[in-house]
């Protein structure tokens, strides 16, 4: 039995109607067929249905970007209540734990976006830091809900979490409608490290201290920014050999100018002891 819906109601062509039922997460603004007569509160949830009326999912309704909802469920009797995104949180994690080592849990992406049904979020873990970037009005308001859930989840499994870290100085945010920010979380009744330095272990490590590692990076700024770059990246790695190129990594690039990639890779012959 289908639960009460109390959502404004979005009704797409057929052709929205053949990506929602195929897979596809979003409904763009073009293919919207009808909208409630009252504009309804941005970032707010939304009900999407075929042109026959029938339920394709529910998402966060965004009013200034060209993806008009971003779909979080296509269950009808779901409740968007806390216990939802816990369970959201604990499946994204207990994934991370069957295709991931135990030693590389401590350096990982927690929450990818869509893969991941938090559309417009990505949470990445450095040891005992979580950084977040925000890019969807609705998962900007839901963080009082969803960020204290992601560091109980992660401790209630024995994970040493002591802090979130925003990282939202980017651009896209501004097709939301939202503000460029970073900074400390604030978790309720905690505080927060002193610093986002940490120290993380990962697959290249062995590399590195072997005198095997290699850095491969790239940047799209001036000729300036791109030399100043380089030389952040040698005093962090000194005595790490660095390929500098401009269009080497372009792809982690694509962002526009001042986008920056960068990227390991291991001596062919090199072998861990």
């Amino acid at each position: 039995m289908k639960s009460t819906r109390n959502y404004p109601i979005y009704k797409v062509n057929k052709h929205a109607e053949g990506l929602l039922v195929g897979g596809h997460p979003w409904v763009y603004e073009n293919d919207i067929l009808e909208a409630p007569e009252t504009t309804p509160e941005n970032g707010t949830l939304a009900d999407v249905v075929s042109p026959k009326g029938a339920y394709l999912g529910t998402g966060f309704l965004s009013l200034q970007s060209k993806i008009r909802v971003r779909l979080i469920s296509r269950n009808a009797n779901d409740t968007f209540d806390a216990d939802f995104w816990r369970r959201r949180v604990e499946y994204a994690w207990n994934y991370r734990k069957t295709v991931l080592e135990p030693d590389d849990l401590s350096a990982c992406r927690v929450i990818f976006g869509e893969a991941d049904q938090f559309p417009g979020l990505t949470v990445d873990r450095f040891n005992n830091i979580l950084v977040t970037q925000t890019l969807s009005v609705g998962m900007e308001k839901l963080k009082p809900v969803l960020f204290p859930l992601l560091a109980e989840v992660l401790r209630a499994d024995g994970q040493t979490i002591d802090g979130i870290y925003e990282r939202n100085d980017e651009a896209l945010r501004a097709k939301e409608g939202l503000e460029q920010n970073k900074g400390w979380f604030e978790l309720s009744g905690e505080t927060h490290p002193d610093s986002t330095q940490t120290e993380i272990r990962e697959n290249f490590q062995d590399a590195l201290n072997d005198g095997a590692l290699h850095l491969l990076a790239s940047s799209s700024g001036t000729d300036e920014e791109n030399a100043a770059w380089v030389e952040e990246i040698k005093e962090v790695f000194p005595g790490v050999p660095i390929l500098y190129d401009n269009l080497s990594l372009g792809v982690s690039c694509h962002i526009g100018p001042g986008g920056m990639g960068i990227g390991c890779a291991v001596a062919p012959d090199y072998k861990r002891v």
